[in-house]
């Protein structure tokens, strides 16, 4: 099995966004450039995109967990 150019970017965006080195807005701008230079499919983007998503879910979901934790200890 060779280097798959395609997974590597895909899975770096992700991680980036994961880890905060990119926000939302600089990941869709890198796939934007990746897919005008034929790295990645409309596809391969939507697939980046359902992974921020669900990223950004998970983290809304604990800051509001948080936010009733802070509220019960205060009441």
């Amino acid at each position: 099995m060779g280097f798959n150019l395609t997974e590597y970017i895909k899975r770096n965006l992700i991680n980036g966004y994961k880890d905060g080195t990119w926000t939302e807005s600089k990941v869709a701008q890198l796939c934007v450039g990746y897919l005008d230079k034929g790295h990645l499919t409309v596809e391969d983007i939507a697939e980046v995109d359902a992974q921020v998503q669900a990223i950004k879910a998970e983290r809304e979901a604990a800051l509001n967990e948080e936010e009733e934790l802070s509220e019960e200890m205060e009441g």
